[in-house]
């Protein structure tokens, strides 16, 4: 368990503090998804964690699911403290892959309130504390 205090709301708020449109609003939480990665970087052991990571047992290493729990709480954190004027987060998905390597791929989601459309938010594919990929969920469903 790794705890955020009022400190870390602070540096939350900053970064959605001039958002203006859904478009800003997406650009701004995947810089808030990198900052919460590495925020507890340190904590969890995973400031090495390489993208698309599949290394079972190497603690600093993340799978999918566990990139997609994390990145959810973090959206979870930012909707709590209201800070999603936009969009509102959804549970996370999963896809099936047709790869021999993975076999299903999870990633988070938001919702755009104004035109119902699905959001990706999928951290897995990038290095520890790089922003996420965030594009429309049918594109990251059919893996585009």
């Amino acid at each position: 368990m790794i705890a955020f205090g009022p400190k870390d709301h602070a540096e939350l708020r900053k970064f959605m503090a001039k958002v203006t449109s859904p478009e800003a609003e997406r650009a701004a939480i995947a810089r808030a998804v990198a900052w919460y990665e590495k925020r507890i970087a340190p904590e969890a052991g995973t400031a090495g964690a390489k993208a698309r990571s599949t290394e079972s047992g190497d603690p600093s290493q993340i799978d999918c699911v566990e990139s997609s729990l994390n990145t959810t709480s973090a959206l979870l954190m930012l909707q709590g403290l209201g800070l999603l004027r936009y969009h509102r987060v959804e549970p996370y998905v999963s896809r099936m892959l047709l790869d021999l390597v993975h076999f299903v791929h999870s990633t988070a989601v938001l919702t755009d309130l104004k035109t119902d459309q699905k959001w990706a938010v999928d951290s897995w594919v990038r290095n520890s504390g790089e922003p996420p990929d965030v594009r429309p969920l049918a594109d990251w469903y059919r893996g585009d």
